[in-house]
């Protein structure tokens, strides 16, 4: 991204915490235990770039829409991924010991707390969507629900756990993280067309952009997993090679996969780009995934 693409992500990201911070202190209440809050924040304020309710900031303001207005609820799309974070981390799942730079949650506060937090996080995730007017809570809800559900993340999630056929490993391998990754980039794009106040047809044309747009991260991550040192990236590395799940990486090698990365992010870009809305701020960061 140029200086002043990176200036306004970096505000954006600033208005997030900010709400973050807000939330977390409303959801502390006296009648919450106080450890189970301390394990809620641990979670949520551990570190991260924010990227979903980024993106739903940034397409909410493609139609004139005000970043503080969306701030809030698109606040409950990083409640989903900090919850689907610390449940990847626990053993049964990829059994990560280092997140953003800091132990697991599950090595801070144990195995049953860390899934009773991510619980918590997704019910106040909807409590979020709930606020909103009616009729945007309803549709706003909706779209929360199937990315972060069996139908998007969790559905990714199950399939990351299960054996791929070697006869069509890119293929499903594509199926998993359009559900693992792209779904909740999808909800975050629909969510700020929705308030942003979007015609069908570009509701249409950003949520298949945020799909494609968490594709290209994953890509971008499995790449970052076979290259990058843990002090570099603050979390555990080559964890597909550890738990023998196939990545771009490891089947195509790490050059190939950079340029297979590039590849894609050019024909995502042509597509959302020819749809005639103003997404040069859209384009801009996903050319930024590039290695």
């Amino acid at each position: 991204m140029n200086a002043t693409a990176r200036a306004d992500f970096e505000k954006k990201r600033k208005l997030v915490d900010r709400r973050l911070v807000k939330i977390l202190r409303e959801a502390s209440g006296a009648s919450v235990p106080k450890e189970l809050a301390r394990s809620i924040g641990y979670a949520v304020m551990a570190g991260g770039k924010r990227l979903r309710p980024i993106i739903a900031i940034m397409v909410c303001e493609l139609f004139g829409g005000d970043a503080n207005e969306i701030a809030r609820p698109a606040c409950a799309l990083e409640l989903i991924h900090a919850a689907s974070l610390i449940l990847d981390d626990l053993p049964a799942m990829d059994d990560a010991k280092l997140r953003r730079g800091k132990k697991a949650h599950h090595l801070v506060f144990g195995e049953s707390t860390t899934i009773l937090t991510g619980f918590a996080l997704v019910a106040l995730a909807f409590e979020l969507c709930a606020e909103e007017e009616p009729a945007v809570a309803r549709l706003i809800t909706k779209e929360v629900a199937e990315s972060g559900g069996a139908k998007g993340l969790v559905g990714g999630q199950f399939l990351d756990l299960s054996a791929f056929s070697r006869k069509s490993v890119v293929r499903q391998l594509d199926a998993c993280y359009r559900l693992k990754a792209g779904a909740l980039f999808r909800g975050a794009a629909a969510m700020g067309a929705i308030f942003g106040g979007a015609k069908p047809r570009e509701l249409r044309i950003l949520k298949d952009f945020g799909m494609e747009l968490g594709v290209l991260f994953q890509v971008r991550d499995d790449i970052i997993d076979a290259e990058a040192s843990m002090a570099k990236t603050g979390k555990d590395v080559r964890v597909d090679l550890k738990n023998r799940k196939p990545s771009y990486a490891s089947i195509f090698g790490s050059k190939r996969a950079k340029q297979m990365l590039s590849r894609k992010i050019e024909s995502v870009c042509a597509d959302v780009r020819a749809s005639g809305l103003p997404v040069h701020a859209l384009i801009e960061f996903a050319r930024s995934l590039a290695l």
